[in-house]
């Protein structure tokens, strides 16, 4: 890995020449296996950075503004420095980034969570049984974040190990210098000519970015190269800092603190296959699809009203200018936009859990029978026939998405909340003249949630159950995000999730004009607002003759599909998931109890999961999330320093559990998507039993 070094250095017009014919190797190494890193280089020069080579030491040096970065020795303080990177994870120490899910933690009355939670107790996963995880001389999953002259990142790979690498430096000029000073082509290839690993690099230019959008670039590229590696990340996922970069341990904090939010938002089986049950009734009794148009020439504003207590402050405005004003209320927002007074033109939701549907049966049924309701095609059937106009959209994170691709249009970030999906279906329709409010993402007061007039303190709801299970889960885990110009904003670990899915359709779209008027958490590219700023875009409106109603459009424009796209769609998704089982069965039932056997057939296992022929992965929804449990368990279970259960006992656990599961999946798929009429699934919300779930389970008892 270090030829260079091994090579005896006469004199600076020698190594000038080696320093030389490595850079115009490298190049040719990036024109045959990575075009684009070429195309960007192979004319660039070095601009803010100088080579210098001391002719009495025959050392390298790199300057930047007229100072010495590697104190005299390019070779030697990098190769120090990964030396003690590396003894800071050697083998036998340990970590504990996240803990391993718990067997009680599971609705065992659920197919896959019946079915995970019953290998969990097996394996001793209970609660008081937390164990660090032990580093084996391998390294799962390395980030550097900065290539500096990258002879560091060559002594690491030469050194350890290591499965997955994904290398962010954003600064080119510093990537041009490893060019002279590292063989990439030696570094990557083993990567390359491994299916089980994976070299993904990107060297961009943020220089001209301001700093927090140069973190998130930094950050967004080395997330996209770990979030689908798991059960590597986030078990044991290790951030490579160059020389302690005061940016990048900033991008490095910023991938810790995005980590655990990033694991409630996977998903399982369960809801899925409960929310395409629901797809099944909604779309076959001819709910009409949303049809995505151009709508930016309206001029008159659109206000997006979520439920936090920032409401508060706006409804006054939004009562006597009600004329003036599209409003669109997210989920429950409806309800406290009513008792104001205030009847919206649209509601948007997505949750399809039962509850919900409780939940929207407390509004006036009358007061609806002009609202325009736009619901993510999973939501429950019955929610429909409680506004006067209804319209279904498909949200992109769904299996649905990929199957309806050629009948429909699929929202993209439309989760985890309806304030989320209000905003999402507005930016995809282009909405120029917008406002949010009620999209705290967090609370000044403890408790106080929601705005004054949400049903949460309603007194006459007081006593219903789903009411209070939702305010506490909504309240539950606070903890203190920031300070800004309103306080000391509180949140938690939902709220934080929304906010942070609100900024990546906020990127995603490409806008930064979205006036935010709620008084909460900051939320990048949509700059708080003022009164005054509503009040000005009600005031510069003028009604005209060809204005568009935006809500007789949308349902104007609307379109159907028939039963038999729905039956062909669901075809594709079944044949989908039968491919992959298919594979992963394969691989589960070779596994052997060692680290090489394990961590190959994970990794496996893991590209099988997300393998999906469109960049969104949208198909392998159905799954992914579910899988990704199996295996992040499995392997915090695997890496426990001083386990209950010796590995020999938890690799055959885990075999027989899996295989288990895998083999009913698609009969259970079949069999849940059975039911035309009198569906009792309807009937239950997602904690509840699903109908006969003890037959999948009669030969568990005598576990």
């Amino acid at each position: 890995m270090h030829s260079f070094m091994d090579k005896k250095m006469t004199s600076p017009q020698q190594m000038l020449s080696e320093i030389t014919a490595r850079k115009t190797k490298n190049l040719a190494f990036f024109q045959k296996y990575f075009p684009d890193t070429y195309n960007a280089f192979k004319d660039r020069v070095l601009e803010s950075l100088k080579i210098n080579i001391d002719p009495n030491t025959l050392t390298f040096e790199i300057i930047e503004n007229d100072k010495a970065i590697y104190n005299g020795d390019v070779y030697k303080t990098s190769i120090k420095e990964a030396r003690t990177f590396s003894n800071a994870f050697q083998a036998g120490s340990s970590n504990l980034p996240l803990r391993q899910s718990f067997a009680d933690e599971y609705n065992w009355n659920r197919f896959f969570h019946g079915s995970i939670g019953r290998y969990l107790q097996e394996a001793g996963s209970v609660k008081g049984n937390v164990k660090p995880y032990s580093f084996d001389s391998e390294l799962p999953q390395v980030v550097f974040l900065g290539s500096g002259a990258g002879v560091h990142v060559a002594s690491l790979v030469k050194e350890r190990h290591i499965r997955h690498v994904t290398l962010v430096e954003h600064n080119p000029d510093k990537f041009l210098a490893s060019m002279y000073f590292t063989d990439w082509e030696e570094v990557i290839m083993p990567f390359i000519t491994d299916a089980t690993r994976s070299f993904v690099f990107s060297v961009g230019d943020t220089s001209h970015s301001e700093n927090k959008d140069q973190i998130h670039q930094a950050f967004a590229s080395a997330w996209n190269g770990i979030c689908l590696n798991v059960p590597f990340m986030p078990i044991q996922t290790v951030y490579y800092v160059h020389q302690g970069d005061a940016f990048y341990t900033q991008v490095a904090n910023r991938l810790n603190k995005e980590i655990e939010s990033y694991i409630t938002v996977w998903g399982f089986y369960d809801d899925e296959i409960n929310q395409l049950n629901h797809i099944k009734h909604n779309l076959t009794s001819g709910t009409p699809l949303l049809n995505v148009q151009d709508y930016s020439g309206l001029s008159k504003p659109v206000i997006i009203c979520g439920n936090g207590p920032s409401l508060n402050h706006y409804v006054d405005i939004i009562r006597e200018h009600r004329d003036s004003l599209t409003v669109v209320a997210a989920g429950s927002a409806a309800y406290s936009l009513s008792k104001e007074g205030i009847q919206p033109d649209i509601v948007v939701t997505s949750e399809s859990d039962l509850v919900a549907y409780r939940a929207f049966k407390l509004l006036d049924r009358d007061a609806f029978k002009d609202t325009l309701i736009i619901g993510a095609s999973q939501i429950h059937p019955r929610t429909w026939e409680l506004f006067g106009h209804s319209l279904a959209y498909i949200k992109q994170e769904t299996a649905t998405s990929e199957a309806f691709e050629n009948l429909t249009h699929s929202v993209t970030f439309a989760t985890p909340s309806a304030a989320n999906a209000a905003l999402a279906v507005m930016l995809d329709l282009k909405i120029q003249n917008l406002f949010m409010v009620g999209m705290d993402f967090g609370f000044t007061k403890s408790g106080k949630t929601h705005a004054d007039s949400s049903f949460y303190f309603d007194e006459k709801h007081d006593k219903v159950e789903l009411i209070q299970r939702a305010k506490d889960y909504v309240a539950s885990d606070t903890f203190f995000l920031e300070k800004n110009q309103y306080g000391e904003i509180h949140t938690t670990p939902f709220y934080n999730n929304c906010n942070l899915f609100t900024q990546k359709k906020l990127r995603d779209v490409n806008r930064k004009d979205i006036i935010n008027l709620s008084r909460g958490a900051t939320v990048e590219l949509a700059e708080f607002g003022t009164p005054d700023d509503l009040l000005n875009a009600i005031h510069a409106w003028t009604p005209s003759e060809t204005d568009i109603d935006l809500k007789a459009e949308l349902i104007k424009n609307a379109h159907t599909i028939s039963r038999q796209q729905f039956d062909d769609a669901i075809k594709f998704i079944k044949t989908d998931m039968e491919q992959r089982l298919a594979k992963m069965r394969k691989e589960v039932a070779q596994l052997k109890p060692n680290r090489q056997s394990i961590d190959t057939a994970l990794t496996n296992i893991n590209r099988v999961n997300v393998k999906n022929k469109k960049a969104s992965g949208s198909l392998s929804m159905l799954l992914r999330g579910s899988i990704w449990y199996w295996l992040y368990n499995f392997y915090a279970l695997s890496k426990q320093i001083n386990p209950e259960k010796s590995l020999e006992e938890q690799t055959e656990i885990f075999r027989r559990h899996f295989l288990r599961f895998a083999d009913r999946l698609p009969d259970h798929f079949s069999f849940y998507l059975s039911t035309e009429t009198n569906d009792l699934r309807l009937e239950r919300t997602i904690l509840e039993a699903e109908p006969e779930i003890e037959a999948w389970f009669e030969d568990f008892e005598d576990q």
